[in-house]
């Protein structure tokens, strides 16, 4: 269970402060997004769950090889 919580507190939050900083970053920039802030929440959450299957995968992935070298 330690090493979950692990996980969580050094991947999943740093994740979520990227990608939503991300999307209130493409909310500012009003010609990539259309509308100022709602367009781009919506483009940078679609980004976000776009990048999540690569993300989790990779963590899963060193989640797996992590646990196999300590044994």
């Amino acid at each position: 269970m330690e090493v979950v919580r692990n996980i969580e507190l050094t991947v999943i939050v740093p994740y979520l402060i990227i990608y939503f900083g991300m999307a209130v970053l493409f909310g500012g920039l009003k010609d990539v997004a259309g509308t100022p802030i709602a367009g781009g929440l919506t483009v940078g959450l679609l980004y976000a769950l776009l990048m999540f299957p690569i993300t989790w995968g990779t963590v899963l992935l060193y989640t797996y090889l992590r646990g196999k070298e300590r044994r």
